[in-house]
């Protein structure tokens, strides 16, 4: 962890989790107020919105620059000594389900963590796992809005 928040430009594992914990305190607008808000909103069609929106998501998941995206990790994941996959948000179960399927079929898959909550926790007090040069890290999170 200490050798990832330093190539993310951290000064070390300290700085980039007292940087993950700010960033969970800060004020954000929950769920339920955002639903609120959209059911309160004038005028226009939410549901055709909803659906429009998840067009538009289908379109970019399918689309040529995102299987080229997908593809390019293909050589580097074959290749790592270890994969772990770490999912926040709405991402947590996508993360999951790629290091459990991929873990049925290859045994470089890490299946971390178990606590959709405890993420950062848990890979830093893991003590049975090795992180080093080589390794992969699948990182999915969802967008704020």
């Amino acid at each position: 962890m200490t050798r990832l928040a330093r190539a993310l430009g951290y000064d070390g594992y300290h700085a980039f989790r007292s940087d993950g914990h700010a960033s969970l305190r800060s004020d954000r607008v929950g769920y339920a107020q955002q639903a609120q808000a959209l059911h309160r909103r004038p005028g226009g069609d939410l549901f055709a919105e909803v659906l429009s929106t998840s067009r538009e998501n289908a379109d970019s998941v399918f689309s040529s620059e995102m299987l080229d995206l997908i593809q390019s990790c293909i050589v580097p994941m074959v290749r790592a000594n270890q994969i772990y996959s770490l999912g926040v948000r709405s991402c947590y179960s996508t993360a999951h389900y790629l290091s459990y399927v991929g873990a049925m079929a290859f045994d470089n898959f890490i299946r971390v963590p178990s606590e959709p909550g405890g993420i950062m926790e848990q890979m830093a007090a893991s003590q049975a796992r090795r992180y080093r040069c080589g390794d992969f890290l699948s990182s999915l999170c969802g967008g704020s809005g």
